[in-house]
């Protein structure tokens, strides 16, 4: 059971890597950056999680946890920006509303 289910994980991390390309390169939509960041992100929990349960001691578990929850607190708020790019609610990314919007996980960090 754990084999299949770190087969099916590996094969979500490498289609999201591979979709998160493809849309960036042919996309022509603003919010292609937003989604492939999002993409990115979430391969990058994936990853974490598939490490996990492959880890043997507990030493191996905490670390890729903590590498795990480095994508986490970021898909939240890029997609918010995919859906308001998506809506047209935003047409052009704001400077400032983007450091608003990343100020929250970024001081999860610190």
């Amino acid at each position: 059971m754990k084999t299949l289910l770190s087969l099916y994980l590996v094969c979500a991390v490498i289609l999201a890597q591979f979709f998160a390309a493809y849309f960036f390169s042919k996309g022509r939509n603003s919010y292609r950056k937003a989604f492939s960041a999002v993409v990115l992100c979430v391969s990058v929990y994936l990853f974490g999680y598939l490490m996990i349960i492959n880890s043997n001691n507990l030493q191996e578990m905490i670390f890729w946890n903590q590498i795990q929850y480095l994508g986490l607190p970021f898909i939240s708020v890029l997609w918010l920006l995919v859906a308001l790019h998506y809506t047209k609610a935003i047409y052009s990314p704001k400077i400032k509303l983007e450091l608003l919007l990343f100020s929250v996980p970024v001081r999860r960090f610190s």
